[in-house]
């Protein structure tokens, strides 16, 4: 895997991972902490760090290299442990993302995405349906090599079987552009849909 791919991956994890970063907001709340658990299989999985080599990171200080392989094995050892049929429980939860977060914060000068992270911020502030269980975006060159921002929502697999799915989704991508133009995003975007076993199956992609 080249870096530029495990890079991308940590990007995505880290905008997956967000809710679960506020969860001081729904402390003794048990219906969003039960969603935070099993969003956090968008990003508690080992193929969100597959194809880490720190030969890619020469510029860190051997002590920052010590933390990052520590902390990739630590999260990769949490990760492995969850299994593929049930989501993660709360000390894993808490593991994975102590271990994740350090990844990002060492490596932060090499995943971090500004503009991204901004809209990220407005689509968390926003009541997106109970069917859509993760959002990230991430700036990306299109067919003309201009930037644009990709916005991904993640929905439950079985929420495609809706009679009335793409007119939900319909409403929803209208609720964003109409956000966003009043949030004054100055850069063009495009909203896409991927379920959660196609977004698993996207990382697994990248592997080969």
């Amino acid at each position: 895997m080249a870096l530029s791919e495990f890079l991308r991956n940590l990007r995505i994890g880290a905008s997956l991972r967000l809710p679960t970063v506020q969860s001081h907001a729904s402390a003794g709340d048990p219906a969003a902490i039960s969603r935070q658990l099993a969003r956090a299989a968008l990003w508690l999985t080992p193929r969100a760090t597959e194809g880490f080599d720190p030969d890619d990171f020469p510029n860190l200080t051997a002590e920052q290299q010590r933390d990052l392989q520590d902390s990739v094995a630590r999260f990769r050892a949490i990760a492995g442990q969850i299994p593929n049929n049930a989501p993660a429980n709360g000390a894993q939860l808490r593991e994975g993302l102590e271990s994740f977060n350090r990844i990002l914060e060492i490596l932060r000068p090499y995943v971090e995405d500004t503009d991204g992270e901004k809209v990220l911020q407005i689509l968390m502030e926003m009541k997106l349906p109970d069917f859509v269980v993760g959002a990230y975006c991430e700036s990306d060159e299109d067919s003309s090599g201009d930037l644009v921002l990709e916005i991904w929502l993640i929905v439950k697999d079985e929420a495609v079987k809706m009679d009335d799915f793409w007119r939900r989704i319909d409403v929803v991508r209208d609720a964003i552009n109409d956000r966003l133009q009043q949030e004054k995003i100055e850069r063009w975007w495009h909203i896409h849909v991927r379920t959660v076993s196609e977004h698993l199956e996207s990382l697994a992609e990248s592997e080969l």
